[in-house]
């Protein structure tokens, strides 16, 4: 993701605010956007401040760690958010089966 170091929202997580809060997708993707560029190697941080911005935090939590997760890798994701995941070795296998046929 192409990032510019003059485009600051501080605190970060208020992008939620600059955007909107509502679930509408165009409110939903630039916010989430803006997180992954911004915390591009930090999934726990961005997810945090996508959480803390209010309003559909879930939505934006899920698509900012969405984005994050793909660039940092299931590597860059704290062992510790994976510990208590329900079904986590089913959901790390599917994981492991799709990045293996994405990359055929």
């Amino acid at each position: 993701m192409a990032r510019n170091p003059n485009v600051r929202i501080e605190p970060a997580w208020k992008v939620s605010h600059l955007y909107g809060m509502p679930c509408a997708f165009y409110h939903q993707l630039p916010a989430a956007w803006y997180l992954a560029a911004r915390f591009n190697d930090d999934f726990e941080n961005a997810v945090l401040h996508a959480i803390n911005g209010g309003g559909q935090n879930q939505s934006q939590a899920m698509l900012t760690g969405a984005l994050v997760g793909a660039q940092v890798g299931l590597a860059g994701i704290p062992q510790r958010l994976l510990d208590g995941l329900e079904r986590a070795d089913e959901l790390q296998q599917l994981a492991h089966t799709l990045a293996s046929q994405m990359q055929t």
